[in-house]
């Protein structure tokens, strides 16, 4: 059976009896700024708890302006965080205890060779003294310690997911290899959208307020956060491990062919800091996300998600909410399109760092059928390979999304472009959109129409999007000293290969991804906009295949798999 590769553990009410602690510490001054902000609403220990339990005091002071309508400086917000540290920490060293059951599953993980960490939303120093007044440092190297508040730059809170995201970082494990134990909604969203496997923990609502609250948060993070199981008691720890551990061992080749596809109602969720909520009128289908690559997860060329998936890596819409903290210039109503994950949805959210606006000439869908793979082709062509002027080209899959938009940008520069395809359709669509010469694949003999067509020479660039069928091909048909750009891995993935068979030409291997071009704002919003600029004032083709209606997915992943399509499959999630 698959193992975890790293336990992650929540430390307040999960590992130890901490947070009405905390929050009985922190009650007094909670009403001390109310008082100095001139506010009259005061707060007892179970009213704060309820409002704000999984939240860091930084994060409550935050809710508290909010929510009362006033403001604080950063240096009287950094004052008061300081002195309710001091507080809460002296009590914890005082009277914290375990959360029954816990130190034992602790020593039978340890024993089994599971490595742990804790990962909390509240300052480390507070996390330390729960642990050492509970004797359970011992499982916890100080640098496996991780908190959103202390251990991040600026600090944060859950639900924000940028601490599991660090402590995966830190540990050298994906999020995917992880599980990781919480017990309020706060850090339940986080670990969520950190896509971490979630056990919910909820036996300490029965400790503290009866059966009827453990049951309704059952319900809640179950529905609300996607536990994949809910813990009653840490007694129950292994057995819900191991229903971890067997969905590790998901039966892909199943999967492959299932084409499972559900629609759960359109919700519009609140976005956090820097994100935004969008309505989409259109997602674009990838071939990434189709039934094929499937295969992918299973030989661990992609990491493998967890289910319930929501599939799409760009969308266009218009903004609906906008999140606290740095969300650029946009604002509600502005129409953009982004790159980010779960755009198979009417309603999604996006860091605003990976969105732009679209310009007001566009037809509605360009921008969505345009942005991925037209930001791969221009830096294909600029990056992976400089493209001059009479340089020979070849193009696999020259119909393709990608395809077309390559030809065009190769036309714009001046390169002789030859485009592979599988039918005449497709061949005459190829040479619409740029490409000088085609070869179909299905009866002509691509290596020899390439070196007939270039003396002999080969290509000094060719762009590879097809993967394992044509990348032999690909190295017979390059010129001396050319390039080959392996981008994608449509028929499957290029096996291992002895690397000395470059040297008979001096020829140069690429393997680029697109979002390693883009990593920055800047060079998002710079290869964006003279992609923008090619279609406004270039004219260049966004050819859209069809728009399917989200509820048609099934379909149009067939149409994709199938090879019955050129251009873009674009979904509309309102119907």
């Amino acid at each position: 059976m698959p193992r975890v590769k790293y336990i992650l553990l929540d430390c307040d009410n999960t590992l130890c009896l901490s947070e009405r602690l905390a929050f009985e510490a922190c009650t007094d001054l909670t009403n001390e700024v109310l008082e100095k902000w001139g506010k009259t609403e005061r707060y007892t220990v179970e009213q704060l708890l309820e409002d704000f339990v999984g939240h860091n005091f930084r994060g409550m002071l935050v809710g508290l302006q909010k929510k009362h309508g006033f403001t604080m400086t950063p240096e009287e917000v950094d004052a008061y965080v300081d002195r309710e540290l001091g507080a809460v920490t002296a009590k914890l060293s005082e009277k914290c205890t375990p959360c029954p059951g816990a130190p034992e599953q602790l020593e039978a993980l340890k024993q089994q060779g599971y490595p742990m960490s804790v990962v909390s939303t509240s300052a480390k120093p507070r996390v330390v003294a729960s642990l050492k007044k509970t004797g359970i440092d011992k499982y916890f190297p100080d640098e496996h310690v991780y908190s959103a508040a202390t251990s991040l730059t600026p600090p944060s809170s859950k639900p924000d997911p940028a601490i599991y995201n660090y402590a995966c970082q830190q540990l050298g494990v994906k999020n995917s290899e992880c599980v990781t134990v919480e017990d309020s909604k706060s850090g339940a969203t986080a670990a969520m959208r950190a896509g971490i496997p979630l056990i919910g923990y909820v036996g300490v609502y029965g400790i503290e307020e009866g059966p009827e609250k453990m049951e309704q948060m059952a319900k809640l993070l179950t529905e609300q956060c996607k536990a994949n199981v809910i813990m009653y008691d840490w007694k129950d720890f292994p057995e819900c491990l191991k229903k971890i551990e067997e969905g590790l061992r998901f039966d892909w080749t199943a999967a492959a062919t299932r084409n499972s596809y559900s629609y759960p109602p359109a919700t519009a969720r609140a976005s956090i800091g820097g994100e935004m909520s969008t309505r989409v009128p259109f997602a674009a289908a990838q071939y990434v996300a189709s039934a094929m690559p499937l295969r992918y997860f299973r030989t661990g060329l992609y990491p493998a998600p967890q289910f319930p998936y929501t599939l799409g890596r760009e969308g266009e819409g218009t903004i609906v909410a906008v999140g606290p903290g740095d969300v650029l210039d946009f604002k509600v109503g502005d129409r953009v399109v982004y790159m980010g994950e779960r755009a198979y949805a009417e309603f999604t959210t996006s860091p605003a760092t990976r969105a732009v606006k679209v310009p007001s000439s566009f037809k509605p869908g360009t921008a969505a059928a345009a942005l991925l793979q037209g930001l791969t082709a221009l830096t294909l062509v600029r990056e992976a390979h400089s493209v001059k002027k009479g340089d020979w080209v070849l193009v696999h899959a020259a119909a393709g999304g990608t395809g077309l938009l390559l030809c065009q940008l190769l036309r714009a520069i001046g390169a002789n472009t030859i485009g592979t395809v599988s039918t005449a359709e497709k061949a005459e669509l190829a040479k619409q959109n740029g490409a000088d010469h085609t070869i179909n694949y299905s009866h002509e003999d691509v290596k020899a129409r390439v070196l007939e067509l270039t003396g002999g020479q080969g290509c000094i660039a060719i762009f590879d999007g097809v993967g394992k069928s044509t990348f032999d091909l690909s190295l017979e048909c390059v010129a001396r000293k050319g390039s080959l750009i392996s981008f994608g891995n449509a028929s499957g993935a290029v096996p291992p290969f002895a690397i000395a068979r470059l040297t008979a030409k001096n020829a140069r291997l690429m393997r680029p991804t697109l979002f390693n071009y883009v990593t920055t704002r800047e060079e998002f919003v710079g290869y964006s906009e003279e992609l923008f600029s090619f279609i406004e004032k270039d004219g260049f083709n966004v050819r859209v295949h069809e728009i399917y209606p989200l509820t048609e997915v099934k379909r149009a992943h067939e149409d994709l798999e199938g090879r019955k399509t050129t251009g873009k499959l674009l979904l509309d999630p309102s119907k």
